[in-house]
């Protein structure tokens, strides 16, 4: 085995075992309550925290696009999926942002519409190089569960604004929130339809590449 398969190897185990010990350290290792089976709890790092739902799903989320561009060798892959997270991520902050001005008139973040730009981008030209979505012959079912999950990541905003989230959170600002602001079931459909939009433009094949480092693969 050359120094380029043992590199290829690292990336995809550390890929593959990472986020499945993030996951198990956010089961066991949150702080909260037993509320909801706990996902509203929170995973602490530094004086930053993460809610262990939101960790969870984005986590599983990384570990299913990971895997089915399995056609692709690990370091692109990775990469790959990073840039689908991140691109998630940035999507949410870009609904969270829209709402938030539209009800209470402030919450405009530069950086997130930059970030969601900038990522798009590295994404599409990704794609350009390693053709990873469905471009041609797409099926039809393929743009309605698309369609489906951003209307229900819409929807489940609409409920957090219906049930006053945003009344929480300006609470929540000024540290007199009686709650967490996010503890809305409508906040729990939000996050269970966030991290999934790209993965039905995927493309599958029945090709798997070598485990090999290749760096020339993120050259365009």
């Amino acid at each position: 085995m050359d120094k380029e398969d043992v590199a290829g190897r690292v990336i995809h185990y550390m890929a593959l075992l990472v986020p499945s010990l993030v996951i198990i350290y956010s089961l066991f290792f949150s702080t909260g309550d037993t509320e909801w089976f706990g996902i509203y709890n929170l995973v602490w790092y530094g004086t930053h925290s993460v809610h262990t739902f939101s960790l969870i799903i984005m986590c599983v989320s990384f570990l299913i696009h990971y895997s089915v561009m399995k056609y692709l060798m690990p370091l692109v892959r990775f990469v790959f999926a990073m840039s689908f997270t991140l691109f998630y991520i940035y999507l949410g902050g870009i609904f969270w942002m829209v709402n938030s001005y539209l009800i209470r008139g402030s919450g405009i973040m530069f950086t997130t519409l930059f970030g969601f730009l900038a990522i798009t981008f590295l994404i599409d030209r990704l794609d350009d190089k390693h053709g990873v979505f469905k471009r041609y012959n797409r099926p039809k079912w393929v743009s309605t569960v698309v369609l489906a999950l951003l209307m229900l990541q819409l929807a489940g905003y609409v409920g957090m604004w219906k049930t006053g989230f945003w009344g929480l959170m300006e609470l929540s600002d000024t540290g007199m929130a009686p709650h967490d602001p996010n503890r809305n079931p409508f906040w729990v459909l939000m996050r269970i339809t966030s991290f999934w939009v790209l993965l039905p433009v995927i493309d599958r094949r029945g090709a798997k590449a070598p485990l090999r480092l290749d760096p020339k693969v993120l050259i365009w």
